[in-house]
Formats: structure tokens, sequence, C-alpha cells
């Protein structure tokens, strides 16, 4: 199944689960508001403020840098550069694992692994990547500009598919 397809039938789900969209769409500020309203709401958190989650920081670090490397690509375009230089290379970053460190693009700030308490590192690595690349098909997918869709579009690809071999690495 390509990235196009996963995407289009996660859009069909969230019809049922909105939460999904925050995953599908990172360019807008659904994450970010929903934590900060539930954060504001929460009478109990008022009186005694709390960092957010592990968890809720890292989908907020995902999302930040799929936006800045989108961000980036778009300039990157925009100047007559080469895109696909760009991408590939935060692929070669992204889908690239490292020996107790995170896979991420090295010209944005990674989240420390460490923060994330026992957790299987492969299953964090690829949920990572999964994430990614849904934020990098959907703005394949809104993009009108046909080599940029086309970089986005496989860079969820290859994204996708470095997932799926990590998450069935140990099986």
């Amino acid at each position: 199944m390509s990235a196009s397809q996963t995407t289009r039938i996660l859009e069909l789900i969230a019809h049922l689960d909105p939460r999904l969209w925050e995953l599908l769409y990172p360019h807008q500020p659904v994450l970010a508001a929903q934590v900060v309203r539930s954060a504001e709401s929460d009478p109990e958190t008022r009186l005694n403020p709390q960092p957010l989650p592990p968890r809720d920081l890292l989908r907020l670090a995902i999302h930040s840098t799929a936006n800045s490397v989108a961000v980036t690509a778009v300039a990157v375009h925009a100047a007559g550069q080469n895109v696909q230089k760009v991408l590939q290379e935060v692929g070669d970053d992204w889908c690239t694992p490292v020996d107790g460190r995170l896979p991420w693009p090295r010209h944005w700030p990674a989240p420390p692994l460490s923060r994330f308490g026992p957790i299987d590192h492969d299953t964090l690595v690829a949920a990572v990547q999964a994430q990614a690349a849904l934020a990098f098909q959907s703005y394949a997918n809104g993009v009108a500009d046909k080599q940029l869709s086309t970089g986005f579009a496989a860079l969820a690809d290859r994204l996708f598919k470095a997932a799926a071999e990590e998450n069935t690495s140990d099986r």
C-alpha cells in the first residue's frame, strides 16, 4: 500500500475519530491547541502546572520538524535550488537507525530518547517514522507544485517503508 493510499484510509477513519486529523495535517495547529486547551480546562493542572508528557512532546517535535522541513523545502525550491537534495538528506537521517538514539534530521534538534522511559526502541523509531511519513504525505497531497508534491510523496513513501521494516525487524 502506498503512502497516498494509507493517508486516504486514515482520512476516512478521521471522520469517525477527529483526533487523527492532527496526524494527517501537521501544518494545522490542532495538536498544540488541543494540548493547551486540555491543560487550561483542567482545574488541577491550573493549580499545579506540569510539563507536557514526553509522548506529547515527541508528537509536537515530529510535527514541528516536519513543518520546518517542508518550509525549508518550499524555500529551497522557490530559490531555484535542488529540493530533492534537501528531502533526500532528511530521508537519509530519519530512515537510518542509530544505535541508542532516535534517528532524526541532523539539521533540526532531536528530542532526547531518554525522556520516554522504558519503551521498545524499534517500536518508537517506527512510530516516529510513520508519523513523519503521514506529515509529508499531507504536504504531497496539498501542494500544487508537481516537483514539490513528488518530493514530499517520495519522502513519505520512504519513511513508511522504513517504519514497516523497523517494526518487523524483531519478528
